[in-house]
């Protein structure tokens, strides 16, 4: 419409968000820090859609290319008992699967959010594993942390999840790749003086790889957090 283009002829500040737009919303696996990687990664997918007609986030598919032949037959086997769907609030889902060694609950989600569900974890583990996770972040890619413990004979997830003593598995890191549009995109909106600011769920030091790779900033120190927006 005439009206639109009229309106972005007016853009001074263009608001985007990073994945998918800027990047291809195409995950795999970069790195793994767990006791033991293969258990990690098939952990994660017991949390995963386990059919191919439902398992359609980046994160499910990325996980199913981790698995082993030997791995694959085993999610076969399981089977879901019930789940709960990410909840943006405590930034994790979780699943109550029967597997070849019994019950599980299995819970996936953002690391400051899993952590604190693992009593066993010592604050020295603890420090470890955020300076992993955010050294991965410094490379622009995200994270998923694992934690998992047996669950009783209930047909339910158990609502008091953050009362279950859960043992961390570990925690995923995977690659978003840039879209080759992107940095000439960056590039030409400078050029036509449009200032351009990424607004993103993802880590602050994700946010600020990204913008750094395509051009946007010399720093990937320039993020704000929205905690910080409110303060200040």
């Amino acid at each position: 419409r005439l009206s639109a283009i009229e309106d972005l002829g007016g853009i001074e500040v263009l608001c985007s968000d990073k994945t998918g737009t800027l990047t291809e919303n195409k995950l795999e696996i970069a790195d793994v820090s767990a006791p033991d990687r293969q258990a990690a990664i098939f952990l994660a997918n017991l949390a995963s859609a386990f059919d191919e007609e439902t398992r359609t986030e980046p994160f499910d598919i990325a996980l199913e290319k981790g698995l082993s032949a030997d791995q694959v037959k085993a999610l076969a086997a399981c089977k879901k008992l019930d789940e709960a769907p990410f909840d943006p609030h405590v930034k994790y889902n979780a699943a109550l699967a029967s597997t070849a060694s019994g019950r599980l609950l299995v819970v996936r989600g953002a690391l400051e959010s899993v952590m604190p569900l693992c009593p066993s974890l010592s604050s020295s583990d603890k420090d470890k594993i955020s300076a992993w996770a955010a050294a991965e972040g410094r490379q622009g890619h995200r994270t998923l942390a694992v934690a998992s413990c047996p669950a009783g004979d209930g047909p339910e997830i158990p609502k008091d999840i953050d009362k279950q003593d859960l043992v961390f598995g570990g925690v995923i890191s995977f690659l978003d790749p840039i879209k080759d549009s992107t940095p000439e995109a960056v590039k030409q909106a400078g050029v036509l003086g449009v200032k351009l600011v990424i607004i993103t769920g993802d880590s602050p030091e994700v946010a600020g790889a990204v913008a750094k790779q395509i051009g946007l900033t010399d720093s990937e120190d320039f993020v704000i957090t929205g905690d910080d927006w409110l303060v200040k």
